[in-house]
């Protein structure tokens, strides 16, 4: 049951999904794009809510990293799609705000989580950076 009476002290509020501020005497819902935090281990005491960060999403009122080749930019994103993929040429492990790229003997094709090394022992930096063939293209220095 999700009951809330003038608080003084943390009183179950029902779920992570409400939160119970003090002096309220009703639960809330926790806004789209936000978690709640505060309370016991049972997470029936929650006392607030707060925006989700850069390189996370709020789901459930419960704060969440975005996804392996995915980044996510701004603050108080909702979905697990994040700001957008990864783009050619950058990798995004879980968690990322802006994208990273990568380095220079090496290549991603786009969605990364990490960039991927060129066959051979290639010494030169590459002159693209969003695909395998990048390897074979230029002054290839082996």
């Amino acid at each position: 049951m999700t009951v809330c009476m003038v608080r003084t002290k943390d009183l179950e509020c029902g779920s992570v999904a409400y939160f119970c501020s003090r002096g309220s005497s009703y639960p809330q819902i926790v806004g789209g794009g936000n978690y709640s935090f505060g309370g016991g281990q049972n997470n029936h005491t929650r006392v607030g809510q707060a925006q989700c960060s850069p390189g996370s999403y709020c789901e459930g009122a419960i704060s969440i990293l975005c996804p392996r080749g995915r980044y996510g930019d701004s603050s108080g994103l909702s979905d697990r799609t994040c700001t957008a993929a990864c783009p050619p040429g950058y990798f995004c492990p879980s968690g990322t705000v802006t994208p990273l790229p990568c380095p220079p003997l090496e290549y991603s094709t786009g969605e990364a989580s990490y960039c991927n090394k060129c066959p051979g022992n290639r010494i030169t930096p590459l002159q693209c950076q969003n695909e395998k063939g990048c390897c074979y293209r230029g002054d290839v220095g082996y």
